[in-house]
């Protein structure tokens, strides 16, 4: 074995490094998406994403002497192409650590921070061995949920780090973090040094507790196993358990594999924990979800459902018979919902759009919406189930037939163009 062989070798087994399912990107799923979500958010640029054509597949390429590890491209990609061998193991330690130490007010540190001192108002400091922006949406919901007081984000390496590019995206999941946590009605908040300076206060030292390696007596130790160390297993355990199967519909397959990302599994099972939401509405704006809207112009064709990466369209359609009429519902599991855009994109009739406020319970219900339902008939040129017309066509039929009208009017143009 050369020295490029042993590298790769120990590159393959580096559990901290992000594992690329290209079958899970966006773009695999739908080219026109053209999605560079990972690409941009990664702060050294080990990330490159070649989209394809026709002739070419598409491919995500992670470059692992490159990559720092920060874990990253793993939350901003929507439908979980990226995983980190250790994440769920990390992310057991970070909470057995934080449980451990009480609902006292917490500040967490990046392995780049070696002062001894802190101006958070924060009783205990906790010392991660990777970088903050590797705690994710959920991970802060679940940091600060029954707290009683903030959770504290020790970000002043960031202004000096050459991960830096990392801090919009961090400061953008803890706004996140802070409207859910309101919307729920919980009192801590996630804060940060930079964003929050108002609130600090004099220096002071504290402690510097390593994620997963914190002491604890003996009688600790049996009380953090029989109580916090358990729901901390649980917390994870929940978050593994798959979502409920897609319903296929009939008689169209869906042809392309759906997955709930362990990050929306999560997310939505963090959301969960902090039990009802005492805002009966939420603004999506700057949120992961939306609401799928469709409009009168759809004609039953399940593009929507049958494009969407996690299934949280589900389309259903009862042809018609010599006895009855045909019908199709399109239903929708906002918890599901990851905000890819992709059903919006691959509807042939622009019959979507987006809506931006949803009730606050829906996303940590995991029942189907009612989005659209209506009459089918059999297309007149394919047979086809589609929505009733003036003639009844599929977009497909349709197209064709004006494609046809299209090309023999340029046909007669040209003949008479010929003969004058």
């Amino acid at each position: 074995m050369n020295l490029v062989e042993l590298l790769a070798r120990l590159a393959e087994d580096d559990e901290t490094l992000p594992r690329v399912d290209e079958n899970r990107c966006l773009n695999a799923r739908f080219r026109q998406r053209e999605c560079t979500l990972c690409q941009d958010a990664c702060p050294v640029e080990a990330i490159s994403v070649f989209p394809g054509d026709s002739s070419l597949p598409h491919k995500v390429l992670v470059d692992a002497d490159t990559c720092a590890r920060c874990g990253l491209c793993v939350h901003v990609c929507p439908t979980g192409a990226f995983t980190v061998p250790d994440h769920a193991r990390w992310q057991l330690r970070l909470h057995r650590t934080a449980q451990a130490l009480g609902p006292v007010p917490v500040e967490f540190l990046c392995p780049l921070q070696e002062e001894k001192t802190t101006p958070a108002p924060v009783h205990a400091r906790v010392q991660l061995d990777r970088c903050l922006a590797s705690l994710s949406l959920a991970d802060l919901i679940d940091l600060a949920r029954g707290r009683e007081g903030d959770v504290w984000l020790d970000d002043r390496p960031c202004t000096s780090c050459p991960l830096q590019k990392v801090w919009e995206t961090m400061a953008r999941v803890v706004e996140q973090a802070n409207q859910l946590l309101e919307a729920w009605g919980q009192t801590a908040r996630v804060r940060t040094h930079r964003r929050d300076g108002d609130l600090l206060g004099e220096e002071k030292a504290l402690p510097v507790h390593r994620s997963g390696g914190i002491s604890l007596s003996r009688r600790e130790l049996f009380t953090s196993l029989s109580g916090h160390l358990v729901r901390a297993a649980f917390l994870l355990a929940e978050d593994l358990v798959p979502s409920i199967p897609s319903a296929p519909p009939s008689p169209r397959d869906i042809r392309l594999q759906q997955h709930l990302p362990r990050t929306r599994r999560h997310l939505t099972a963090a959301l969960r924990r902090m039990g009802s939401p005492r805002q009966e509405t939420l603004n999506l704006e700057n949120l992961p979800w939306t609401v799928v809207q469709v409009g009168d112009s759809c004609t039953a064709c399940g593009l929507c459902a049958r494009f969407c990466p996690t299934g949280a369209l589900r389309f259903y359609v009862t042809p018609p018979t010599n006895e009855t009429k045909g019908s199709f519902t399109l239903t929708f599991i906002p918890p599901d919902c990851v905000d890819c855009g992709i059903c919006l994109l691959a509807c042939p009739e622009e019959a979507i759009s987006y809506g931006q406020v949803i009730y606050t319970d829906w996303l940590i219900t995991r029942e189907e919406a009612l989005v659209k339902e209506g009459e089918v008939v059999p297309c007149e040129d394919c047979g086809i189930p589609t929505t009733p017309g003036d003639p009844p066509l599929c977009f497909v039929c349709r197209s064709q037939r004006e494609k046809s009208v299209y090309f023999r009017s340029r046909q007669r143009m040209g003949d008479k163009t010929s003969h004058e």
